[in-house]
C-alpha cells in the first residue's frame, strides 16, 4: 500500500550557505494510519555518543543528531534521533514550553560506509493535530567546530530550532 510521502533535504548551514551533497541529510516523511514514519540518511561524523544505553536520552541535542519538529499552531513535537539508537521526543506548546518528554518510540539505526540511516515511527498521540508544518535540522561536531544545519532557514543569527514561523507546510504527495 502506498502512503502519502514528503521527500526533503537538510541542505544548508544555519546561515543559509549550501552544503555539499555529501554533507546533506536526505529524508522522507510518510503519513501512516498509526502516525508519521521518518526515514533518513545522514553523514556519520563519529562524534562521541551519550554514555546512556540507546533509547530515550535527555539533552540529546548535545550530541550528533538529526532533528524533526512537527507543528500545528503553537503546539509542536520535537524529535531528536542519534546514530546509535538514542532518541528524544518532546511535546511542546508555545515558545520552548515543554509539556512532556521521555516518550518512547520505535526507532532503528543502520550504519554503512560513512553514513547512518534511521527509521522512526511517531505515533499520532505524540504529534500535534493536523495539518502539520515542519522543519528538519542536523547537529554535529564539538566546541568551536559544532555545526548546525537546517532544511528551512530563518532570521535568527544564532541557532534556534524553535522558530515556528520558519516551518514549512507538510504537503504529502
Amino acid at each position: 500500500m502506498k502512503y502519502p510521502l514528503y521527500q526533503g533535504r537538510v541542505a544548508q548551514t544555519w546561515s543559509g550557505d549550501p552544503l555539499p551533497v555529501s554533507a546533506q541529510i536526505i529524508f522522507e516523511l510518510e503519513r501512516r494510519p498509526q502516525g508519521l514514519l521518518i526515514d533518513f540518511c545522514a553523514p556519520a561524523y563519529q562524534d562521541p555518543l551519550p554514555l546512556q544505553s540507546p533509547g530515550s536520552t535527555p539533552e540529546l541535542w548535545n550530541y550528533e543528531v538529526v532533528e524533526f519538529f512537527i507543528a500545528c499552531g503553537d503546539a509542536y513535537t520535537e524529535i531528536e534521533l542519534g546514530p546509535a539508537g538514542h532518541y528524544l521526543l518532546l511535546k511542546l506548546k508555545g515558545y520552548r514550553h515543554c509539556l512532556s518528554q521521555g516518550h518512547s518510540l520505535r526507532y532503528k539505526t543502520y550504519l554503512a560506509a560513512g553514513y547512518w540511516m534511521g527509521t522512526a515511527l511517531i505515533e499520532l498521540a505524540d504529534l500535534p493535530p493536523e495539518p502539520w508544518c515542519f522543519n528538519a535540522y542536523a547537529i554535529h561536531g564539538q566546541d568551536s567546530s559544532r555545526q548546525y544545519q537546517v532544511a528551512f532557514t530563518g532570521p535568527a543569527t544564532v541557532p534556534d530550532f524553535h522558530q515556528l514561523e520558519c516551518f514549512q507546510t507538510l504537503n504529502f504527495s
